[in-house]
């Protein structure tokens, strides 16, 4: 017979063990897709045995593995072993199937020990509460009457992770053998239980997917000649902007003049994303060039999506082309402050303008003095 000392013994080591491991790591539910169970404790027998050497009290022993509905998670299927020992007889054994419901399955991690840093706002504390139903066989010579028969228990229980996939408790249980015969013997179990989960999601296959080239830069076309590489009229020596395209008009620092409202037709991103030609590219690095020389310049962006898709589709591919025209700017060394990049809904030329085969793709630049 196992005495109320001996049972503390085992318990109160396997708590402080299961405290300090929690204490210095975030703990949370983990219960998985496949999750086997050890319960070990103590068993009570509550009503007289048709045995009278049997003793009342006695040790429980039990395995469970279980599997939770893919659809309803909170509820598996599971299967049980159970061996409760009363001393005097070889004891009681039953292999039972049934449903396990986890109420509460959290995730979301606790701190067992408030004191520990790491352990700060760490979810909540529900961690695994569970209560299972079971019915099948049961051989018990131990208690009298019908050795062959059948029975069922009811169980509930509280878990928290150890650590992953572990999981650590206690539980309690009420086992029942039907006679047909002998008086109903009832067992009341409980004591610590020790599970271990497999991943709830199982390993995806990674998809291969054909990785688009790197956006390259295209090389600048100069016109120009010794002193002067870009041909813009303004000597290597005192030029800001040595790259500058041909035939454009350009300032004392030999940049291209800014005006309040500029569309280049060479800043095109691809049908429905936001890949950048290598001309765009080189575009947006004169444009920097520009804006690197002018410091009191600052720049607004508004990208544009043709109407191919829904208006909400359109507007979220235009806010994330006016980000990645942001992105490079800032790359070639343009101040995050001094650029506002925004999506633009979909709109006619203004008068005067023809609309052009990549109107609907446009980017917009817009100067002001700071």
């Amino acid at each position: 017979m196992i005495s109320k000392h001996g049972m503390s013994k085992l318990f109160i080591p396997l708590m402080v063990i299961a405290f300090i491991a929690g204490a210095v790591q975030e703990s949370r539910a983990d219960s998985g897709l496949w999750n086997v169970e050890l319960n070990v404790g103590g068993a009570a027998l509550a009503t007289d045995s048709a045995a009278s050497d049997v003793k009342r009290f006695g040790m429980d022993l039990a395995i469970k593995a279980d599997m939770p509905l893919p659809m309803l998670p909170i509820v598996a299927p599971q299967v049980q072993y159970a061996f409760e020992f009363l001393p005097g007889k070889s004891g009681v054994h039953s292999v039972m199937a049934g449903v396990r419901a986890r109420i509460l399955d959290d995730k979301s991690g606790f701190a067992l020990s408030p004191l520990w840093p790491s352990n700060a706002k760490k979810g909540s504390i529900h961690g695994n509460f569970y209560v299972e139903g079971n019915l099948g066989y049961v051989y018990a010579p131990t208690v009298g009457g019908d050795s062959n028969w059948f029975g069922f228990s009811l169980g509930l229980g509280y878990q928290l992770a150890v650590a992953s996939p572990v999981q650590a408790g206690l539980y309690a249980r009420y086992q029942q053998v039907i006679f047909k015969e002998a008086k109903d013997p009832v067992f009341i179990t409980f004591g610590i239980s020790l599970s271990f989960g497999w991943p709830r999601e199982m390993p995806k296959k990674k998809e291969v997917k054909d990785e688009e080239p790197p956006e390259v830069m295209a090389e600048p076309t100069l016109e120009g000649k010794p002193g002067d590489i870009d041909g813009d009229g303004v000597g290597d020596a005192t030029d800001l902007c040595p790259i500058t395209a041909p035939r454009v008009e350009v300032d004392d620092k030999g940049c291209m003049a800014l005006r309040g409202r500029m569309i280049f037709p060479e800043v095109l991103f691809s049908h429905g994303g936001v890949r950048l030609s290598g001309e765009a590219l080189l575009q947006l690095k004169r444009l920097s060039d520009v804006l690197k020389a002018n410091s009191s310049v600052y720049v607004q962006v508004a990208a544009h999506a043709d109407e191919a898709g829904s208006a909400a589709d359109n507007m979220l591919l235009a806010e994330k082309r006016a980000k990645r025209i942001k992105e490079v700017l800032e790359k070639y060394g343009v101040q995050s402050a001094r650029i506002q990049a925004a999506g633009a809904q979909p709109s006619p030329p203004p008068p005067g303008e023809t609309k052009t085969p990549w109107w609907d793709r446009r980017v917009v630049f817009r100067f002001r003095m700071q």
